[in-house]
């Protein structure tokens, strides 16, 4: 699909709140650490009216508009492939109620700030940082819907997988 054409699109159409993005073909040293090809995953929820997509990247713990993220993301270049990264949103089967969505925007705001870190994984313990699909579960468990065995060992492949029964996944989008 052309991607002016999505833009449009996905700037018409806004995501449900608690709408999951994955990427696709991001850093080599998470396809190294993880043997996949889904390399980072965010969440979208709304603060003050606004849609935000809330991330663990490098160097911390960020939230950035759903229309900004729109207009930069789809432009980003793939380190390990040298091509546009990939990117798909999961969108929950059933409508997130609105103490559910509280409980999640509270947690994901609280981390705004809190460094980056691959640590917990590789390490699997607790540590000052976070990554992202460690965040992520962590924001989804707060709805009381989601009981992951292990964040700090999630990926987001093991997320994709997963959330399979309770996510409808769209198509990969450039």
């Amino acid at each position: 699909m052309n991607t002016t054409l999505l833009l449009l699109i996905l700037t018409l159409t806004p995501p449900t709140e608690g709408t999951i993005i994955y990427n696709a073909h991001g850093s080599p040293l998470v396809i190294r650490q993880t043997n996949s090809e889904i390399t980072h995953v965010s969440i979208i929820l709304k603060h003050e009216n606004t849609l935000y997509v809330y991330e663990a990247v490098f160097p911390k713990v960020k939230k950035t508009p759903w229309n900004t993220w729109l207009k930069t993301y789809p432009q980003a270049i793939s380190p390990a492939k040298r091509q546009r990264m990939t990117y798909s949103l999961a969108t929950p089967n059933k409508e997130y109620t609105p103490k559910e969505i509280q409980r999640m925007h509270d947690y994901a705001e609280k981390q705004i700030g809190r460094p980056y870190s691959i640590r917990p994984y590789t390490k699997n313990q607790e540590t000052p940082g976070i990554h992202c699909s460690e965040y992520i579960t962590e924001i989804i468990t707060q709805s009381g819907r989601y009981e992951p065995q292990n964040p700090l060992r999630t990926t987001p492949q093991n997320l994709y997988e997963s959330l399979q029964n309770t996510h409808t996944n769209g198509p990969w989008q450039k």
